[in-house]
């Protein structure tokens, strides 16, 4: 029995010693503490973002005083919000009453309103609560309205003048400034963004005026300056700093640096910079944020992390980054980063922004997670380093050493060592450098289209006399195929070694897809019979219930083919063996040319063949070698004899359309059409109407005029008009691209622009390098094929069908257009298919291929074979813009994908949303953490069996007695 006694004894002990180790636990973690009351003795500002309407809900205020002494906005300092979204427009004089600033020298009768109502109310609040404020943003790209921009602040009006867009920078600045430093509790001011994002930024009216983005930006510098200047004129630039604020600043710190260097040159005004950071536990990793900081450091700028949430897939995954985050960011304090605040990003996971990737230290409100605690355990782990730090304040001056060593913290070197291998599905820190260096002294191709032009539609080949069919909301082209003349020089295009057609097809009329080409005549072509393929036409039908798919072309000058297939792009067939048309053809023996065919379905199913041209005994009036043909009903026989079309002055180029109820009949007049009644000019489109596809068609006018008139350089003229969503196009060849290639011959190129038909008329088409798209951003959904392009530089694509980018170089780059980026509003996995026998980088940016990267691909040697390469893509802060991909090394790309998000990098759009119930927030004992839990639950059970034991034994001796 002593035995027994000894042993319970023993297991008693056990339970208090664990119990004494629980207490030890929760005291490290932390779990009695606040983030206030950790953190606040080492960084002097720890701040949340709330909106006035969470303010006012006392269960939230409460929460927020218990953790935090700062506040920011997250939507509502923003210009849109300040300004009323809608323009309310008075005159100088009554802004004067209101206390607004009129520049001098401002020249403008009227300025737009502003609504302060909301900020009044927040700095009230706070000032009542023990708040200090961060304003956040004076100026942003994405959330200023667009009429700020335009002449009498109306959406109509055109851009004003960048000096006239100063005056009104500067009318903004300073009467937002001016009027938030006179407010009666602006002592709670203590930080200002003045430029958000700008490193980022696109498609707004500030790259409108001001250009694109460059880190010496007079914009940039002169926002500061006005905004410094108020702060002096309000006395508050001791204890008001002013900040430059951006995301993703791990990937382009020297950038941020140099711009804030540009903006500092005459005088320090802005103190310094302000890092956004929505991460992710799979990107940056802790080293790579903790390596930026020491570059800011090192530059003697004052940090302050103004945006924290950390996307996750679990939240111990989380918990286990957030310690290493923290526990990294202290140390860089310690030794001597100038951090100054630390801001998250929303009170809980149930409003943030990034609510479906659990991104902050509350799931609810009140309510911890195991980051919470780890955050204060990492505080708790290093709070060593600041027991005689009492600078408070963090205003550090003596800033000079930034080399990231602790002498009292052996371990600080390696407190990252399990984040070196962080990687985003396989790309790490490494390739990233690695991806930068591969480019950073790489000459990028150019292109033979400017950016801002969508014509020529395609440069990577030669085609010409464009065809036209719209299948399933998406629009055919087939062009007869020029490059297969073309060997590189200037040597004449005779047209007869042209045995292909191109194949195009585009949803949007901005990026094009090249399905290749299709080897049609000659020995190695699907119809051998024929000796070139010219003038292609394209149309779908329906036969014995299948969609069915024909070309029909050109057998040069003597006859017309046709081919079949199941779908738009193949693979086609010969089904007849022979041409269409030829001399033998009836009523066509009078016909100089049999060629340029073009062909109409029409409503009830009936088709309808065109073709002809060509003038005979100088009969350039009426050359009378138009012809009309009904098809049969398996659209490769005709049924009957063809009929004439007397089109006047006609030359060549057949095109045929229905409008409404009547027959448009459209072609190219001779180059002798002189002065004639019709008033049509040499080598221009004309048209004729009729009530009948078979005509007779009356001439109507005139469409396009000879493509030299636009372009300086003529030639013959070939279209095709086509309807597209509701809209008309006039599809047309031009030598635009042979000359800017610097070369002659006559090799053509397809271009676009939209047709206007008011009252059945059609009204003349003014040739452009612009041309006509539907602005409509595509998603990044799906399978995109790489060999969709807007633009391309040094790139080829072959293949048939299934076609893919090839002879890619090292500086070559090809281009996504109007692509809308907020559907990859963050870090996100990317996959392309390529082939390679080296290992090399794709670089993924916007606009420019020389702008910065918002992603890489790492591609390895396959030994030619097609294999996935992966890669990261963060589309944060970007709206609409044009995805380039460039090249570090020689490969072949066939497909890319967006897999998967990863990671929200972009400072949010809409205010944070505030569910309609919260928890009230409970006890602090009633929550602790998991491992807290289990040392509770252990504890508990050995007591419980220890006191069951005991009570065994006594019941046992007293039955023993």
């Amino acid at each position: 029995m002593k035995k027994k006694g000894i042993l319970y004894s023993l297991i008693i002990v056990c339970a208090v010693i664990l119990c004494m180790q629980l207490k030890n636990f929760k005291s490290k973690a932390g779990n009695n503490d606040t983030l206030l009351g950790t953190y606040g003795n080492a960084i002097s500002m720890i701040g949340n973002c709330a909106s006035l309407e969470e303010l006012k809900d006392q269960s939230v205020l409460n929460e927020l005083k218990k953790h935090y002494n700062s506040i920011v906005l997250g939507n509502q300092t923003k210009p849109d919000f300040l300004l009323n979204f809608n323009a309310t427009v008075i005159s100088t004089e009554e802004g004067k009453q209101r206390g607004y600033y009129i520049p001098s020298g401002y020249s403008e009768q009227t300025v737009p309103a502003f609504n302060f109502n909301t900020i009044d109310q927040v700095m009230k609040i706070c000032k009542d609560n023990g708040f200090k404020m961060r304003i956040h943003t004076l100026l942003w790209h994405a959330q200023t309205p667009d009429w700020f921009f335009r002449e009498g602040y109306s959406k109509n009006g055109n851009y004003v003048s960048k000096d006239m867009m100063n005056k009104r920078m500067e009318y903004y600045i300073k009467t937002v400034v001016n009027h938030i430093q006179t407010n009666e509790n602006a002592d709670i001011v203590y930080a200002y963004d003045v430029v958000n994002e700008y490193l980022h930024a696109s498609n707004s009216g500030w790259q409108a005026i001001y250009g694109n983005p460059t880190t010496q930006s007079d914009m940039v510098k002169q926002a500061f300056t006005y905004a410094y200047e108020a702060l002096e004129a309000t006395n508050s630039t001791k204890n008001v700093h002013l900040f430059y604020n951006d995301y993703n600043t791990y990937m382009e710190a020297d950038d941020v640096v140099a711009l804030i260097s540009y903006i500092n040159k005459d005088k320090k005004i802005c103190a310094g910079i302000g890092m956004q950071s929505h991460l992710s536990t799979d990107f940056p990793s802790v080293k790579l944020y903790g390596d930026t900081i020491d570059k800011f450091a090192k530059n003697n700028l004052e940090i302050q992390i103004t945006e924290l949430d950390v996307g996750n897939t679990s939240e111990d995954v989380q918990a286990s980054y957030m310690y290493d985050f923290m526990k990294t960011i202290l140390q860089k304090k310690a030794a001597g980063a100038n951090i100054t605040s630390l801001t998250y990003w929303g009170y809980c996971d149930s409003v943030s922004w990034r609510r479906e990737n659990s991104p902050l230290i509350f799931s609810n409100l009140g309510v911890p997670k195991k980051s919470y605690y780890q955050v204060l355990a990492a505080y708790e782990d290093t709070k060593s380093l600041f027991d005689n730090n009492d600078n408070k304040d963090d205003k550090n001056d003596n800033n000079d050493n930034n080399d990231d060593s602790n002498d009292n913290n052996d371990n600080n070197d390696n407190s990252n060592d399990n984040n070196d291998n962080n990687s985003i599905d396989g790309f790490t820190e490494e390739d990233f450098n690695n991806a930068q260096k591969a480019f950073s002294d790489i000459s990028y191709t150019a292109s033979y289209k400017d950016a801002d032009n969508l014509n020529p539609i395609v440069t990577q080949r030669f085609g010409a006399d464009p065809g036209a069919m719209v299948y399933n909301d998406t629009l055919y082209v087939v062009t007869t195929n020029d490059t297969d003349e073309f060997n590189g020089t200037n040597k004449e295009n005779t047209y007869s070694k042209i045995t292909s057609i191109n194949l195009w097809s585009s949803k949007d009329l901005i990026n094009w897809t090249d399905h290749g080409t299709i080897s049609v005549a000659g020995q190695n072509g699907i119809a051998k019979w024929a000796g070139n393929s010219w003038a292609p036409a394209m149309c779908h039908k329906k036969i014995n219930g299948s969609e069915k798919f024909f070309i029909y072309f050109a057998n040069n000058a003597n006859g017309i083919g046709v081919l079949e297939a199941d779908s738009p792009t193949g693979p086609w067939t010969d089904p007849i063996g022979k041409a269409l048309i030829d001399r033998n053809t009836p009523n066509c023996s009078n016909v100089a040319w049999l060629f340029d065919p073009a062909v109409l379905v029409d409503d009830d199913g009936s088709a309808y063949l065109y073709f002809g041209g060509g003038i005979n005994d100088n009969q350039y009036a009426e050359p009378k070698t138009a012809r009309v043909v009904k098809l049969t009903d398996n659209m490769t026989g005709i049924d009957g004899s063809p009929v004439e079309i007397n089109a006047p002055y006609l030359f060549e180029d057949s095109g045929i359309n229905k409008i409404g109820d009547k027959y448009y009949y459209s072609y190219c007049s001779n180059f002798n059409a002189g002065n004639n009644q019709y008033g049509i000019s040499n080598g221009s489109i004309e048209y004729c109407v009729s009530d009948s596809p078979m005509g007779p068609f009356t001439y109507a006018g005139e469409i396009f005029k000879n493509p030299g008139t636009y372009f300086g350089t003529g030639g013959n003229n070939h279209h095709s008009i086509v309807e597209l969503s509701g809209s008309y196009y006039l599809l047309y060849h031009t030598q635009v691209l042979q000359d800017s290639m610097g070369l002659s011959g006559g090799y053509r190129s397809t271009q676009i622009d939209a047709v206007t038909i008011d009252n059945g008329t059609i009204k003349e088409v003014k040739g452009t390098l612009k041309g006509s798209g539907i602005n409509k951003p595509k998603a990044l959904s799906g399978t995109i094929q790489a060999e969709t392009l807007y633009r391309q530089a040094g790139i080829n694509v072959r293949g048939e069908g299934n076609t893919k980018l090839t002879d890619i170089q090292k500086g070559d780059w090809s281009e996504y257009g109007n692509v809308d980026l907020s559907s990859i509003n963050s870090t996100s996995k990317i996959v392309v298919k390529t082939s390679s026998n080296k290992d090399g980088f794709i670089k993924i940016t916007t606009d420019k291929p020389d702008n910065k990267a918002i992603g890489y691909v790492k591609v390895t040697n396959s030994s030619g074979r097609l294999v996935e390469s992966s890669g990261f893509i963060d589309g944060s802060g970007l709206d609409k813009a044009n995805l380039i991909f460039v090249y570090s090394e020689e490969m072949e790309v066939d497909e890319f994908s967006i897999t998967s998000a990863i990671n929200d990098n972009n400072t949010p759009k809409e205010d944070n949303v505030t569910p309609t119930e919260k928890p009230a927030a409970p006890d602090e004992e009633t929550n602790p953490s998991t491992a807290d839990l289990s040392y509770v639950k252990i504890a508990t059970f050995i007591i419980v069996l220890s006191m069951l034991s005991m009570i065994a034994i006594l019941r046992k001796r007293c039955y023993q007695r």
